[in-house]
């Protein structure tokens, strides 16, 4: 049974909050499911989608708890191309405490993340939530209040896995516009909320 979505809380990431949120990249990282076989260096997935967001842009990570435990969170940033160019220099990495990601991989992976779409949608976002913490209304109030610390007019994109159904499901359902199919995966957006 889902929890109900009044039994999580919603808030603004804090460092401590880094070592659960890299492990639900890992839980949740291939399609959804977890990656952690397919990751001997779990480092190899959390420095490319998650733990990079934490250090340079800490102010666009949220995240959901229940009863204490962080059981989700959405994280990214509101210019992809600013943060690509802060994303191939070294100096999160340094912060991390070190990277597997050489400067040939952060540079290729940099280059998978700015789609066409970056200019009509300059934001993009990556939002994982554990398996009990799914179906109950939780990625949607996590989502908005990423889209509410967005400058006003901001548009924002995300690359969906095309083996993930549930989150190919799921972004249509909130509102996100199905864009095109690339190499990287299916590419969404949300055109920036009309504020009062």
């Amino acid at each position: 049974m889902t929890p109900e979505p009044a039994s999580f809380t919603v808030r603004p990431y804090r460092p401590e909050d880094r070592a659960a949120v890299e492990r639900i990249c890992l839980e949740t990282g291939d399609a959804g499911r977890d990656a952690t076989p397919l990751h001997p260096d779990p480092r190899e997935l959390t420095h490319r989608w998650a733990t990079p967001y934490l250090l340079l842009e800490p102010e666009h990570a949220f995240v959901a708890e229940r009863h204490g435990v962080v059981v989700g969170y959405v994280l990214g940033t509101a210019d992809t191309r600013a943060y690509v160019a802060d994303f191939v220099r070294a100096d999160w990495a340094d912060a991390a405490g070190g990277s597997p990601l050489d400067d040939p991989a952060r540079r290729e992976h940099a280059a998978h993340m700015l789609p066409v779409e970056c200019d009509d949608y300059p934001a993009h976002l990556h939002i994982d939530l554990g398996e009990g913490a799914r179906g109950g209304g939780l990625g949607r109030r996590l989502i908005d209040r990423f889209v509410e610390g967005l400058p006003p007019g901001t548009g924002v994109h995300v690359v969906v896995d095309p083996e993930n159904a549930g989150a190919l499901a799921f972004y249509p359902r909130i509102g996100f516009e199905r864009l095109r199919q690339s190499a990287e995966g299916v590419v969404f957006g949300l055109s920036a909320p009309q504020r009062e």
